[in-house]
């Protein structure tokens, strides 16, 4: 539901910054892909977080011409328990 707290988890598959000022990073469980919007200054403080590979978000739930994104409000990495993770593809 549009403005619902939420809390997200999953592995980094892309992390985008368009010419827009948000970065966009999609994470991807075993539902699917979950599209996070970070802003400038929430990207700032958790920089480094968002550069592990399984993170935890927790955020608000926006839906905007037929998307739908948690905005997101602070993150964390889940540190995985096995030994090799996929990496991401940095469009940064």
């Amino acid at each position: 539901k549009e403005g619902a707290n939420v809390t997200v988890a999953g592995l980094v598959i892309r992390r985008q910054k368009p010419l827009a000022t948000a970065v966009f990073i999609t994470l991807e469980d075993e539902h699917g892909h979950i599209p996070i919007v970070v802003w400038p200054n929430v990207y700032k403080c958790y920089r480094s977080v968002l550069h592990e590979p399984i993170i935890k978000v927790n955020g608000i739930v926006s839906r905007r011409e037929g998307t739908l994104s948690v905005v997101m409000d602070n993150a964390e990495s889940i540190i995985p328990t096995v030994r090799h993770t996929p990496q991401s593809h940095d469009w940064c």
